[in-house]
């Protein structure tokens, strides 16, 4: 059976952003959800095998954070979206624990900044994306 990391590697994200005290969701925000001046999206995955054999293999996979400080139309506060980040970075190499897996690297790929406006606000938005090394741990 192939197992996906996907759901678990996306859990271990939550798990470890949580304390930073924002909104998190996976992919989107949802529709009935009021969008609050500073939350974070958990997604973007890319998967591939690592290390196969012939009866197994590992995974790199590839996840991103996509971080973003809302501010009235005209304003942008760069500062603290760059501290979110900080705070967010921290959270991960701190460590994260997916269920099923040894996580044997944790590695920041690279930061984004894309910010832009909408009708009402201006947006500070980071992407942050990750590269994991993960292996299947046994029972």
């Amino acid at each position: 059976m192939i197992f996906d990391p996907d759901k678990y590697l996306r859990e271990a994200y939550i798990n470890a952003l949580a304390p930073l005290g924002v909104q998190i969701w996976e992919g989107g925000v949802p529709l009935d959800a009021a969008i609050p001046k500073e939350y974070i999206l958990v997604g973007g995955h890319v998967n591939s095998r690592r290390a196969v054999n012939k009866i197994s293999w590992e995974w790199n996979c590839s996840l991103s954070l996509d971080v973003h400080c809302n501010h009235p139309l005209g304003f942008s506060d760069s500062e603290a979206a760059d501290d979110l980040v900080g705070q967010a970075v921290t959270a991960i190499e701190a460590g994260i624990a997916a269920s099923g897996f040894t996580v044997k690297t944790t590695q920041l790929q690279d930061t984004v900044r894309q910010d832009f406006d909408t009708v009402t606000h201006s947006v500070n938005r980071r992407i942050v994306r990750y590269l994991h090394w993960l292996s299947r741990r046994e029972a």
